[in-house]
């Protein structure tokens, strides 16, 4: 266990710190807006005031930084535990995504949160395949400086 948080917190913190400055990096779009185009974040602006949306929307982007930084923790050790880690860890940020622009933007639309949703399906599947990918070339090569992809060509069992 203490492995684990070992390799989880300094993730989870960079990740999260990450998602503040990004947020700070946005600030203008997200709060003041700009030419005839309003604040990002008025729908909760207008509901809670500017101090508590600024709260709220770094909040989120910080959870949502954090996720981002656990992403880059390895693979599990094996194909069930891999699959049930990487559901939770889609089904976490997708939930956050989802509170970022229901609560903040105030998107209410079906079609906007399935456009939103669906790029982000997209999005992670991608990384998550080209993780994927990126690990099995690993694994190739390792067999192949062990000579293992030999034996099996030759029809001798590793």
């Amino acid at each position: 266990m203490e492995t684990t948080k070992r390799q989880w917190l300094p993730r989870a913190l960079i990740g999260a710190l990450a998602g503040l400055l990004l947020a700070a990096l946005c600030r203008d779009a997200l709060f003041e807006g700009g030419f005839s185009m309003p604040a990002l974040c008025k729908p909760l602006i207008d509901r809670v005031g500017t101090a508590w949306a600024v709260l709220i929307a770094c909040a989120l982007f910080f959870g949502l930084g954090a996720v981002a930084g656990l992403a880059t923790l390895p693979f599990a050790d094996s194909g069930r535990e891999l699959v049930l880690q990487s559901l939770a860890h889609f089904a976490v940020t997708a939930a956050l995504w989802s509170l970022l622009l229901g609560v903040s933007i105030g998107a209410r639309e079906p079609a906007v949160w399935l456009v939103w949703l669906g790029s982000l399906a997209l999005v992670y599947a991608i990384v998550w395949l080209g993780r994927w990918v990126g690990w099995y070339r690993e694994l190739l090569s390792i067999r192949k400086k062990l000579g293992l992809n030999r034996q099996k060509k030759e029809g001798k069992a590793p």
